[in-house]
């Protein structure tokens, strides 16, 4: 499957001439994550984006004017910041927030970030556990917020 990786953490100018899938996303996330087991046998076999991924840190070679294309001359225009309460409430209003069920890889997702060690003391990881995740939007919200966390939780052990 053709594939564009965007990342300032990419090398300028690379090219890979491998082939990827569409369960190279969660493969690598596996890889990166260090997940104790892959979600499916097709994923398991899956190329992984994680090693184009080389720089340690963020290359500041953007294109010029790409602000210019992307954002209004008049930077008032854009209205005041909005608080990330009313920033939920805007897209729910413009129906960006997504209320459809999840998809049977949606759910490997979630149930993925259950396993996550995010340091919960047992009583925390019993109602992380039993926190209902119905739509697209709930699940994106929970599946952040765990990944966030393992991140913090595994750059204090010396992880990552």
């Amino acid at each position: 499957m053709p594939a564009v990786l965007i990342s300032p953490f990419i090398p300028k100018g690379t090219i890979d001439h491998r082939t990827f899938d569409h369960t190279s996303v969660p493969a690598t996330l596996k890889e990166i994550f260090n997940l104790p087991s892959f979600l499916t046998e097709r994923d398991a076999a899956a190329q992984t984006f994680s090693d184009i991924l080389s720089l340690n840190n963020a290359r500041s070679d953007a294109p010029r004017g790409i602000s210019s294309a992307i954002l209004p001359s008049d930077p008032l225009a854009l209205g005041p910041p909005l608080t990330p309460e009313d920033a939920i409430l805007h897209k729910a209003a413009g129906q960006q927030i997504s209320t459809a069920p999840l998809s049977e890889f949606q759910q490997a997702l979630v149930a993925l970030a259950h396993t996550l060690d995010v340091g919960d003391t047992p009583e925390l990881r019993t109602l992380r556990m039993a926190r209902r995740i119905e739509t697209e939007y709930d699940a994106a919200v929970y599946v952040r917020e765990v990944s966030e966390r393992y991140a913090q939780t595994s750059k204090k052990g010396g992880l990552i």
